[in-house]
């Protein structure tokens, strides 16, 4: 017994509902790499990202070496990193975003216990993704860290003077030739120990502070709190003192025979 013929209207019946089921699948398929091209392209990916590298991780050096070089004159990535981590909790950190521009460049800002401490712009790249999107990238930052007290160090003629390992130049020096007490004590033609004073200021963090003599030997520093200046504490020369003890202590037993 022969089938009963499909009648002609459940055929173009058949045909529309497949074309409509190939073409509402070609529509999820576009729509779905549309929004995966949209959502990958955002920038909030990018400056979550940039906030966890940077500042969750410590590595707030690595974007002024990066962004804003002109701070690290006397600071380093290192020195930076170790203040960061000496003064904020990564925990107490939050980002969030503040404004667009006109040219889709998107500002983020960083807090730190409700008080901004930085902000952070990504702009706009040559690359794009699917639909003509077009990704993101750091462009920008800026920081709002209080700058440390002006650093006030004497240091002695012929010595060098280092902040976070950056040798401090002459230009520096705000207060130049200054006589020690020694002066008071040295015969004619002798002269005694001379100082200039350096003043470093615009430093984000407290720094470490070295002096090097003359024979490249770092010497201890101390601070005097009177002064707000630091000095090298004077270090003896123990073998001299070893080969001249014996001859001075010659010499002054024989003067007080004398006396």
């Amino acid at each position: 017994m022969k089938g009963k013929a499909m009648s002609r209207y459940a055929k173009i019946y058949i045909s529309v509902v497949a074309v409509f089921a190939v073409l509402l699948i070609i529509a999820c398929v576009v729509l779905w790499s549309l929004l995966d091209a949209y959502e990958k392209t955002r920038p909030k990916h990018v400056a979550e990202e940039v906030f966890n590298d940077y500042f969750v991780s410590g590595d707030i050096g690595s974007m002024m070496e990066n962004y804003l070089p002109e701070k690290l004159k006397f600071e380093t990535k290192e020195s930076i990193n170790r203040g960061f981590a000496e003064n904020y909790d990564p925990s107490k950190l939050a980002f969030f975003s503040v404004a667009t521009s006109t040219d889709k460049s998107e500002q983020y800002a960083v807090s730190y216990d409700d008080r901004r401490i930085a902000y952070y712009t990504l702009s706009p790249t040559d690359k794009k993704a699917g639909f003509g999107f077009e990704y993101y990238k750091l462009s920008d930052a800026e920081f709002f860290f209080a700058d440390s007290a002006d650093i006030n160090v004497m240091v002695q003629k012929g010595q060098k003077l280092m902040i976070n390992g950056v040798e401090v130049p002459d230009e520096y020096i705000t207060e130049a030739d200054i006589k020690s007490a020694s002066y008071q004590y040295m015969p004619n033609g002798v002269t005694g120990i001379m100082y200039d004073k350096y003043t470093v200021s615009g430093l984000l963090f407290d720094p470490v502070v070295a002096i090097v003599s003359a024979d490249g030997v770092e010497l201890p520093v101390v601070f005097n709190e009177a002064e707000q200046c630091s000095y090298a504490q004077t270090v003896y020369n123990e073998k001299l003192a070893a080969e001249q003890s014996g001859y001075v202590i010659k010499a002054v037993t024989e003067y007080t025979k004398y006396m």
